[in-house]
């Protein structure tokens, strides 16, 4: 049996309704991060990571002679800090 035309408008009024309530949520109003922001969290990451494996593969000795476990910490934090710029990703 065919449908009026205000049965129609009245059901399309009432879904946009609810898909505006779904769709609001708690990012909104917050500007997206730049292009360049999450690769460079990965390739700081990925350095981090490049540090830590030189250093214990050189027996401690690489990537700076003179920095000792520093080189670790070294390491570890350029990672870390690639982890913290993920997270405030948008």
């Amino acid at each position: 049996m065919p449908e009026s035309h205000d049965r129609k408008n009245v059901n399309a009024k009432k879904r946009n309704a609810d898909d505006t309530k779904l769709n609001a949520n708690w990012a909104d109003g917050i500007k997206p991060s730049p292009r360049w922001w999450a690769p460079l969290s990965c390739v700081l990451m990925l350095l981090g990571l490049l540090v830590v494996v030189v250093y214990y593969m050189s027996n401690a000795t690489l990537p700076i002679p003179s920095g000792g476990n520093w080189n670790l910490g070294l390491g570890l934090g350029v990672a870390f800090v690639g982890f913290l710029m993920l997270l405030r990703w948008k």
